[in-house]
């Protein structure tokens, strides 16, 4: 365990786990006066090597709250180390950066909901005690919003940055940015193949580059935290589908609470029509389907790299969201 972190972080191998449990299980009269005031550390000393304090943690005890924090009401701690999450959040990822691979205006749809959501998260949080540091943390540098930017592709991204991407189905795509609730076999076989994949990776890979080969750059990043590609570390981010943006474990994966969420809904644009609505309307039933749609089905055979980053996409979604539910049904009473 660390200093100044008592019993609230240990780590061990299996063995000493076991070692500790057997301690506790052989000697039950000695542990009955554990309380707040005597932690398990203090009660079984000998079990634990202390070690001086750990980087990177902050321990918001009552001791080191009212230390530190003396003006500080018990019912705005909670509110204060949001703030302080958030607050470091942006100092570790100065840029949000949207990935928006295809330059065409009529993309409005798309990028108004990511756009959204990065302002949110871009914007420094309210604070009960403004300025502020976390425990542990002697200096740290004021809040200054980050910066909302746009990328076609995954070049030239600062290493600092934090991915915001919605993929849209293939089907989706074509159907707003065409205005076409249903797509003829001549208009696909004209329409470019692997558009949103092949402009992602742009710069990334050789442009002769199969589809195939292209995704799985793509996997290898969205899977991980971070990814070497072509010898430079890319940013973690967030992926997910755009037909099902979800926002429900968001502060899962920023790990702070965002003040005000954006609401994610298509009518929130201006730009949007009705008759692009209606289009989007029918476009999404299709491709959320579950029975087979000749349209769509054609589209993703001339689409099959595309196609299968948006079914992985999905997968990936539905079972982080999944395990979401777990852990909040885990603490619910």
């Amino acid at each position: 365990m660390y200093q100044p972190t008592d019993d609230h972080v240990v780590h061990g191998t299996r063995e000493a786990f076991e070692l500790l449990i057997q301690h506790i299980v052989d000697n039950p009269s000695r542990f009955d006066s554990m309380s707040t005031s005597r932690p398990l550390f203090e009660v079984a000393m000998s079990q634990f090597n202390v070690e001086l304090s750990l980087d990177g943690f902050a321990t918001y005890t009552e001791e080191i709250v009212a230390d530190l924090f003396p003006g500080l009401r018990s019912n705005l701690l909670s509110h204060l180390i949001n703030a302080h999450l958030h607050e470091h959040f942006i100092r570790e990822h100065s840029v949000l950066a949207i990935i928006d691979p295809i330059p065409d205006t009529r993309l409005t749809l798309f990028r108004h909901q990511l756009t959204s959501l990065a302002n949110a998260i871009a914007q420094c949080p309210s604070s009960p005690l403004a300025g502020s540091c976390p425990p542990g943390v002697s200096r740290c540098k004021p809040c200054n919003s980050a910066s909302v930017l746009r990328y076609r592709a995954l070049t030239n991204i600062p290493p600092n940055s934090y991915l915001l991407t919605a993929v849209p189905h293939p089907y989706t795509f074509l159907s707003y940015v065409h205005q076409k609730s249903s797509l003829e076999a001549r208009f696909v076989r004209d329409s470019e193949r692997e558009e949103w994949i092949s402009s992602v990776t742009s710069g990334v890979v050789d442009k002769r580059t199969g589809g195939y080969q292209r995704i799985q750059i793509l996997k290898e990043f969205i899977n991980s935290e971070s990814a070497i590609v072509l010898g430079g570390k890319l940013p973690s981010g967030i992926w997910q589908t755009w037909e099902e943006l979800d926002l429900g474990g968001l502060d899962s994966a920023l790990g702070f609470q965002i003040e005000t969420l954006p609401e994610i809904n298509e009518r929130n644009s201006n730009s949007v029509t009705s008759e692009s609505m209606a289009v989007m309307a029918k476009t999404k039933e299709r491709v959320l389907s579950q029975a087979s749609e000749s349209g769509r089905d054609m589209v993703e055979s001339w689409n099959l790299a595309w196609t299968e980053l948006w079914y992985h996409l999905r997968a990936l979604q539905r079972h982080r969201k999944s395990d979401h539910l777990d852990i909040v049904g885990s603490f619910s009473f």
